[in-house]
């Protein structure tokens, strides 16, 4: 039995997802990933919807691995169906693993973030400590990929 390219993301997605968390000052166990949240309004079920603190924070579509963080650019009639449902959302995490982009209500905040291969590969506390540091977990030029309790 095989699950959709994308299932074998989500327990990286989590773990990196709680590795941020605690980069940027909350502790891991006050981020919650709820898998595969219904939206019965929109109709449509993104694969996590994220709580801090008792709030949500957002919601995340994962993708299979490479087919990018952009869904403007998808072609297949599942992906632009589930993007035109999904774009009403407030706030909205797409990955396909190695990019990363933010939306909010159907408008990308900033530019698509693709991790660096070291940090794709999975974060860990050696990464974490010199992301902080540097004060970024990839992406190019200036603030490019910077995460922080707001944005997550």
């Amino acid at each position: 039995m095989q699950g959709a390219p994308e299932d074998q993301l989500r327990a990286p997605f989590e773990h990196l997802l709680l590795d941020l968390a605690e980069l940027t000052g909350l502790p891991r166990s006050k981020v919650v990933a709820v898998g595969e949240t219904r939206l019965a309004e929109q109709h449509i079920r993104p694969d996590y919807a994220v709580t801090v603190p008792g709030a949500l924070a957002g919601y995340v579509e994962i993708k299979a691995p490479g087919k990018g963080a952009d869904p403007r650019r998808f072609k297949g009639e599942h992906d632009k169906v589930q993007w035109k449902r999904l774009q009403s959302l407030p706030n909205l995490l797409y990955t396909d693993g190695s990019e990363f982009s933010l939306w909010h209500n159907g408008e990308r905040t900033g530019e698509v973030v693709r991790l660096d291969a070291y940090l794709a590969c999975g974060i860990h506390k050696g990464t974490v400590e010199r992301a902080q540091r540097a004060g970024t977990v990839g992406g190019s030029g200036a603030g490019a990929g910077r995460f922080t309790a707001s944005n997550l």
